[in-house]
């Protein structure tokens, strides 16, 4: 194969060729050479397509060996397939109304949304044939709770005596133990 720089060629068809022609054990002639760095406004393109192509290249290739993803790092942690890191911003969940969860075709277990509806964070326990959506556990440390999401360990300011009560909904006792040891049964 022989290596010419006239003819109606690309700069991007002549430098693949180049490289095909290298590999194989040629020699690129003094006149393609020439060619190639004489014409830097028919090059540029060609070696930023390049070097896109070797960034890409080597991000995959980073990827595939890692087998984990850093966003705000270049060293995620091994033991994590996603890591996002920042002082300036949080993580956004996935945000929906109940009936748009519920439309969720087969949603795994473990799938985490927002759910608007409920103004809580749910994910799926059941398996995705039959998927049981629970709630996250929401503590307020600072009082009671007038959203009615949670028991606040520092008393409660909206209690609605049909729905939130200490005991049991069938007809086990409730007994109250401290330090393992049964102390009342009521």
């Amino acid at each position: 194969m022989k290596l010419s720089h006239r003819g109606s060629k690309s700069a991007l068809e002549r430098f693949f060729a180049f490289f095909r022609y290298s590999f194989h054990g040629g020699w690129m002639s003094v006149g393609t050479m020439f060619c190639l760095i004489t014409k830097p406004a028919k090059l540029l393109p060609l070696l930023l397509s390049t070097a896109l192509a070797l960034l890409l290249f080597s991000l995959t290739v980073h990827a595939q060996y890692t087998d984990n993803v850093g966003i705000g790092t270049t060293t995620p942690d091994p033991s994590a397939l996603l890591e996002l890191q920042a002082t300036d911003k949080g993580f956004l969940i996935t945000r929906m109304t109940q009936l748009q969860r519920d439309a969720i075709v087969l949603p795994a277990t473990g799938l985490m949304i927002y759910n608007t509806s409920a103004t809580t964070f749910q994910y799926n326990i059941g398996p995705p044939t039959a998927p049981i959506w629970v709630s996250m556990l929401y503590i307020n440390i600072d009082g009671g709770s007038s959203s009615g999401v949670f028991w606040s360990l520092l008393g409660n300011d909206s209690v609605d005596v049909a729905r939130n009560f200490l005991g049991t909904t069938n007809d086990r006792p409730l007994i109250i133990k401290t330090d393992s040891v049964t102390r009342m049964v009521f």
